[in-house]
């Protein structure tokens, strides 16, 4: 019962605090962390809600909650801007979310057959980024 109600504790201090690690307690011991600023911002692909480009190299991903992630592409995307949907998933095996700084295949289903092309997630954007977004560019 004390496990449990510590991981409900942990739930909410999460979701009031936003990125925060939580684990089990042991012995009694607070293992609750909050993130570093030099942490890699990360999400899961199947949180991405929306999408934009600005030039077909600078792609913004929304991943809800008000977070939004740049991409750049390592070659030329094509159809982003005729794009209905779109998938996104980490280009190494085994991984299940991407970082800033890993790398990542997209692929868009639009008006052509393009193949994947590869980005890289440069990071997540400050309130102030987003808002000086062009509209056109804001996902």
């Amino acid at each position: 019962m004390a496990r449990r109600t510590s991981l409900a504790a942990c739930t909410v201090m999460a979701m009031s605090l936003g990125a925060v690690a939580c684990a089990p307690q042991t012995n009694g011991a607070s293992s609750v962390q909050t993130a570093s600023s030099t942490a890699a911002p990360c999400f899961y692909p199947d949180q991405v809600r929306n999408f934009r480009s600005d030039d077909r190299s600078n792609i913004y991903f929304d991943t809800g909650r008000g977070r939004i992630y740049q991409a750049q592409a390592t070659g030329v995307c094509q159809d982003l801007d005729f794009a209905m949907s779109m998938t996104i998933r980490p280009e190494s095996t085994g991984k299940s979310r991407l970082c800033a700084g890993d790398s990542a295949l997209l692929r868009v289903r639009g008006m052509g057959m393009g193949g994947p092309c590869r980005v890289r997630v440069v990071k997540a954007l400050t309130e102030a980024e987003v808002a000086a977004l062009p509209s056109r560019e804001r996902p």
